[in-house]
Parts: structure tokens; C-alpha cells; sequence
């Protein structure tokens, strides 16, 4: 690691894919950046989430001196899970399915064991096999009977054969409805439909030799807790991190809470609270709202819900101490219409109902379960709405469920999120490859002593299963090929790639961006890790530890102010450094600035043409916008024929808004002469980053507060 710049100094953010269990790759990586870096804004999704959840508890035992070792204990967490119980790895064991849907678990995971690495369409394979077997075994029978009957072979061949239809194939549909109508399916599906939609919810312990073991919530609590350095009754909640500087063995949670938010004086914002104030720890955890299909970024939801848990819930998700916070940390219910008097309540138990703790409140455990629940494996987590009902139905208020599953549903690898135009620290993003997932292939400059090898085949050694672009020129198009295998294998690969598409092409746009793809490490996994592959040894597990220290080492040694030589391309100078990655944002943001501008000044021109036009002309448009901008909510404004929405508050904010539009609109004409066509184009020709980044209004999947402060 290098050693020249003051350590101290040096901050980095972190984003981590989701990926199950190849989430084993995170410890490593986070441990090797963490011994240059100092960790201030956190974010993942799913096993990601985790990894963020366990960087965030490391960065907090730092940062408030309750564990200054907690980096060093991270960095071995990942062999922890590769240790034996009962001839099986304790990662195995995490993954306990809840009593009622153990028996068919159990069933489709033999069915994976039979299948091999081939995955779900090796599980199909087996089936199939087996019910054609039965049918072989049946049209076997019929032949061997007509055969003993009638001597002549060819023709007991013959009808044995047009028995096939009449015979084989109602053995194959027997054999395929015996197991889709057994019992154990049958009891299966009811048990996952009323277990939250899933399998395990988190919470069940397994027991080997007469050992009981945690469960996956009870384990992650304990590590969180460890390494934050706090104890198991009071849990590292989201408001512990933002005030983690104030959070020394001394003071309580609410006097450090206090003491951040007297620190955030601010003339700009005279009214200061904990929701805006600045964080010494950022961790944003993304989860997927189903009842409503949309992202969520945790802690932080819609500020207008008012959101109900279920104690029961909680109860059969958690460990009792965070049972307990969520109980005696409810939200106060300072909203007139926080009350469930008069609410239809479906028959819920008013007396099973809590109020969802506040963002400063809610346990950092909480938001990772929320977010690692993939369908089907993982208990969805259920909340409750107090929200108004449609006429239709009734009208009045009621509570409504909320189900929260797998952030790798809407955002499976959230690169957007800690983004600036110029960014004051890297964003270091660590991304997961199977062993079937393929990248564009660089150009190599003219002056590179060797081609660039891309990513390591599957059988290379860990060291070199970590990928990053060396130049500007680099590309990291993702590739995936269908072909190969049975038909039936096929036509699942297709399916699953159209549900990755659907999931995951936001994500893989931006890994191609310029100012993006930089900053992005990959780490190639073989085939049987990583994923569902529960059963991964210890050898397996310290591999991909050492392939994520690798990765973590090489991404923050490159983004150290003063390394010159390529950490990843032994002997060859390093060009995408901390300042070419400043550089190339600024150069992106401005060419999506100039569009944006041109496109504002286009509209604001016609707006104000249009007004001036006489009243008899069809074109004719009042009030223009800039006249409302400058008379809206004024007395001269009183005798305008339309009252616009949203006037400012004084006159102050209106001549900013119009001093804005001036400088905008003057954005447009600013080159010089015919031959510069702007920031992006000389005679025509581009040099700004491609793909060319655009700004656009969209509505922010953001709910923090914080997220709309300029």
C-alpha cells in the first residue's frame, strides 16, 4: 500500500453489487481500501447491502474509537463462514429454510446437488430425465409384451411405437403431475405463500451434531455489533453512523445525535435537524417496493408515508434486542392523521401494530434485511401504509400492506449512487462477474508494451481474476451467449437473461459511461461460486477472500494522489488516476450542461415570442414565463388571467430564479467563433466523452432529505 500521502486524509465512497453469496468477495475488498481510505458515504444492494452494512459498523469502530481494530477483525470475516459444521460450511448453514418450508428446500436443493453447477436448468434436466426413463421403462414393457405375444418383430416394433402416444406420453404427464401434485409441493407452495413469499425468513437456526447455530440475523447482528464496538442491546442504527465523530465511549446515542446536530450551524439553513444535517458515515441501502413497483433507497422512504410494522413481523425476522429498539423507538405520532381510529384495518390487530421508527432511529440491520430479500429464497419483509382509499372501494383511510423485497430487482449495482459533477472523492465501485459474463475488449494504445489480456479465463490464478480499463479508450460492454446446452436449457438461459435485462440495464448502461467505467473493479468468479452455491468450501471462500483483497487493493491504490506506475499493468504508467477521472467528469457534465442549456434557451427564446405576438394570432401564448417568474405572488401579479402554481415566497427568489435563466440562456451563445461548435464539437467533430451523458429532469428515487439541498 502506498505510504506517501497523509492516510488521514484520504476519503473515499463505496458501492457494492448484489450477488447472494458472492458477497464473499466484499470483506477483503473493503478491508484493502479501508487501509488507505477512510469510508464516508456507503451503498449496495442485496448481499451488497450487507457488504455495505459490515463496512459501515468497520468504519463506525473506527471513526469513534470503540473498535480501532475493526478492520482487521472485517477483513477475516469471510473465512469465518468457510469454517466446518457437520461436514458442511457455516455460509451453508445461514441459508436455514423456516419448519413448514423445509421439506420442499430440502427437495429442490438434492435436485441441485443431482443437477451439478448446471443451476435451475440442471434441476429441469433431472426431472426430465427421470420422466423419461419412466416413459422409456412403460414403452419398454409394452414392447417386451407385444414381442412375447406375437412373434413377428417388425410388426410388434410397429405397434409398440403407436403405443407411444397412447402410453409413453401419459406415463411422462403421470410422472410430471405426481410431482407437481405431491404432497410435499403441494404443502411447500402454501408454506412459502404464508411465510412472507419465501423460503427462509432469516431467522431460523440450524442444528448439526447438536450444535445450534445462529441464525443469518442473529450472526449479521452480532458482527455488526462487534465490530461497531457496541453492545447486542443497542443496536448500530443509521443515526449512530451520521454522528459516528461524536460516538466515543463517553457519551450516549442521544448526546452524540445533539452534538452533531449543535455542530451543524449553517447561516444558509438557520433551522437545522437530523435529517439534513451533514453525516460523518453515509449509508443508502436499496430495497424494491413492490405494492407500489418502485426503488427505495433506505433509511430514508416517501417523507409523506406513514408506515406500520407488525410486531409479530418483527418478531419472526429479528433478534429480540432489535425487537425491542423498534418497539421503544416507535415514531412519534406528531401527524394529525397518524392515528389508526376510524382506519380499515383488514382484520389486523390494532395491538400488533408499531409505528416505524424515524431514519435516525431505524436499526442498520433492518434496512439490510429489507434489502437482501431475494424472491422466493428470502422472507419478503412486510410493512404497513396509512394511506386514503379509492372511492371505489369505499373511500376512507386504511391500512394497506407494504411488501419490501431484493433491491436487485429495480437497481442490482446502484452506480448512481454519491455522484457529483465534480466529485471532492472517488466513488470506488466493486462489480461481480460469472464465469459466463464477458467484457468489450479494450483498444490498446500504440505505446502499451502488451495487449490488454481483459478478464482472466475461469482457471487463471486469484490475482488475476480482477479486472479495471487501463485508458480513456476502454470499453465495458457486457456480453452474455445463449447457445450451447439442451433445448431446454436454452430456452431457460433466454428466459433469464430477458429478467436480467429487465432488472439490470440501467445499471449496465452507465458501467460504459466515461467518469463511470474508471472507477469500476471487476472480479471474475468461476463456475459453482458465488450466487446459489451455498456449499462453497473453505478453500473456495479464502480464494475469493484473497481475489477481493486484490481488487480492493489495486482500485485505492490507483485513486492515490501521487501513484504513477499502473498497480493492475505491471511496469506501465498509470492513466486513469484520480485527476483524469476529475477531468473526465468535468468534461461530461459540461457537455450535457451545453445541450441542456441550448435546449432551455430554445424554449425560453419561443416562450417569449409567442407572448409577444397579437392576441389574434393562434401562436399567441400569456402571460410568458418570464413575466410570471417576475410578477407571480406580487400585486401586479393580482391581474394576470393565470395564477401559476408555486410562486416564489419574495423578491429575492424571484430575480435569483430570473438572474439563473439569464445565465443559462447565455450558456448558448458562448463560442467564439464559426469553427468552435462548443465544449463538445470543433468543425464538427466530438471530443467530448462518449456516450454522451444528458441532463434531464426526472423524478429522484431519492428520499433523503439532503438530496434536494443545493
Amino acid at each position: 500500500m502506498p505510504t506517501g500521502p497523509d492516510r488521514a486524509a484520504l476519503e473515499c465512497d463505496l458501492v457494492m453489487k448484489g450477488g447472494v453469496t458472492s458477497g464473499i468477495i466484499y470483506p477483503g475488498a473493503i478491508a484493502a481500501i479501508a487501509a488507505t481510505y477512510r469510508l464516508r458515504a456507503i451503498g449496495g444492494t442485496s448481499a451488497g447491502a450487507i457488504g455495505a452494512a459490515a463496512a459501515a459498523a468497520m468504519e463506525f469502530g473506527r471513526r469513534s474509537g470503540r473498535h480501532p481494530g475493526a478492520r482487521e477483525r472485517l477483513e477475516r470475516l469471510a473465512l469465518e463462514l468457510g469454517e466446518q459444521h457437520g461436514g458442511a460450511p457455516l455460509l451453508q448453514h445461514l441459508f436455514e429454510p423456516d419448519a413448514a418450508t423445509a421439506p420442499l428446500f430440502q427437495l429442490l436443493r438434492r435436485l441441485q446437488a443431482a443437477a451439478g453447477r448446471r443451476g435451475v436448468a440442471g434441476v429441469i434436466g433431472v426431472l426430465a430425465r427421470a420422466a423419461l426413463c419412466w416413459a422409456g421403462l412403460m414403452l419398454g414393457l409394452v414392447a417386451a409384451a407385444l414381442l412375447w405375444l406375437e412373434p413377428t418383430r417388425g410388426a410388434a416394433l410397429a405397434l409398440a411405437l403407436l403405443l407411444l402416444l397412447a402410453v409413453g406420453v401419459p406415463a411422462l404427464a403421470l410422472l410430471l403431475a405426481t410431482l407437481l401434485w405431491s404432497p410435499v409441493l403441494r404443502t411447500g407452495l402454501r408454506a412459502i405463500a404464508a411465510n412472507g413469499y419465501g423460503f427462509c425468513s432469516g431467522a431460523a437456526r440450524a442444528r448439526v451434531a447438536g450444535e445450534t447455530l445462529p441464525s443469518l440475523t442473529e450472526w449479521l447482528h452480532a458482527r455488526f455489533q462487534e465490530l461497531a464496538g457496541l453492545a447486542a442491546d443497542e443496536p448500530l442504527t443509521f443515526g449512530d453512523l451520521w454522528a459516528a465523530s461524536h460516538r466515543g465511549a463517553g457519551p450516549t446515542r442521544d448526546e452524540a445525535l445533539a452534538a452533531a446536530l449543535r455542530g451543524a450551524h449553517d447561516p444558509r439553513r438557520p433551522s437545522p435537524s437530523l435529517a439534513t444535517i451533514a453525516r460523518d458515515i453515509e449509508l443508502v441501502l436499496v430495497a424494491s417496493d413492490i405494492s407500489r413497483a418502485q426503488s427505495v433507497q433506505l433509511p430514508f422512504q416517501r417523507r409523506e408515508d406513514l408506515l406500520y410494522a407488525r410486531r409479530s413481523d418483527l418478531a419472526a425476522l429479528f433478534p429480540p434486542e432489535i425487537v425491542a429498539w423498534m418497539e421503544h423507538h416507535q415514531r412519534a405520532p406528531t401527524d394529525p392523521r397518524d392515528d389508526l381510529a376510524g382506519v380499515a384495518l383488514h382484520d389486523v390487530d390494532a395491538g400488533d401494530m408499531l409505528r416505524l421508527p424515524r431514519p435516525e432511529d431505524l436499526p442498520v440491520l433492518v434496512g439490510v434485511r429489507m434489502s437482501l430479500s431475494f424472491p422466493f429464497l428470502f422472507r419478503a419483509v412486510r410493512l404497513y401504509v396509512l394511506r386514503e382509499r379509492a372511492g371505489a372501494l369505499g373511500g376512507g383511510r386504511e391500512l394497506a400492506e407494504l411488501w419490501l423485497t431484493d433491491g436487485g430487482i429495480t437497481s442490482n449495482f446502484p452506480l448512481h449512487l454519491f455522484d457529483a459533477p465534480i466529485p471532492t472523492r472517488p466513488t470506488f465501485c466493486l462489480n461481480l462477474l460469472y464465469h459466463d459474463d464477458e467484457l468489450q475488449p479494450e483498444r490498446v494504445p500504440a505505446e502499451a508494451e502488451a495487449p490488454d489480456p481483459g478478464l482472466a479465463p475461469a482457471d487463471a490464478p486469484p490475482e488475476e481474476m480482477v479486472y479495471m480499463l487501463r485508458t480513456n479508450r476502454g470499453r465495458l460492454a457486457n456480453y452474455t451467449r445463449l447457445a450451447g446446452g439442451s433445448p431446454v436449457a436454452q430456452l431457460l438461459r433466454f428466459a433469464g437473461r430477458i429478467i436480467t435485462t429487465a432488472r439490470q440495464w440501467g445499471d449496465n448502461q452507465l458501467i460504459d459511461v466515461p467518469g463511470y467505467r474508471d472507477r469500476i473493479v471487476h472480479v471474475r468468479m468461476r463456475d459453482g461460486e458465488g450466487g446459489f452455491n451455498f456449499a462453497m468450501d473453505a478453500a473456495t471462500i479464502a480464494d475469493l477472500q484473497r481475489r477481493g483483497a486484490r481488487a480492493g487493493e489495486v482500485i485505492a491504490t490507483r485513486f492515490v494522489p501521487d501513484t504513477l506506475v499502473d498497480p493492475l499493468f505491471a511496469g506501465e504508467p498509470l492513466v486513469l488516476n484520480w485527476a483524469n477521472h476529475r477531468f473526465v467528469r468535468f468534461r461530461a457534465f459540461l457537455a450535457g450542461l451545453e445541450v441542456s442549456a441550448a435546449r432551455f434557451a430554445a424554449g425560453w427564446h419561443d416562450d417569449r415570442a409567442r407572448a409577444a405576438l397579437p392576441a389574434t394570432d393562434p401562436l399567441h401564448q400569456a402571460p410568458s414565463i418570464e413575466r410570471m417568474a417576475a410578477e407571480a405572488g406580487t400585486a401586479a401579479g393580482e391581474s394576470m388571467p393565470t395564477r401559476p402554481g408555486y410562486p416564489f415566497a419574495n423578491a429575492t427568489q424571484r430575480a435569483l430564479a430570473l438572474d439563473m435563466a439569464a445565465g443559462v440562456e447565455s450558456l448558448a451563445a458562448l463560442a467564439p467563433t464559426p469553427a468552435i461548435d462548443g465544449v463538445d464539437r470543433v468543425n464538427g467533430r466530438p471530443g467530448a466523452p462518449r456516450p454522451k451523458q444528458a441532463l434531464r429532469l426526472r423524478p429522484s428515487i431519492d428520499s433523503d432529505p439532503r438530496a434536494e439541498l443545493p
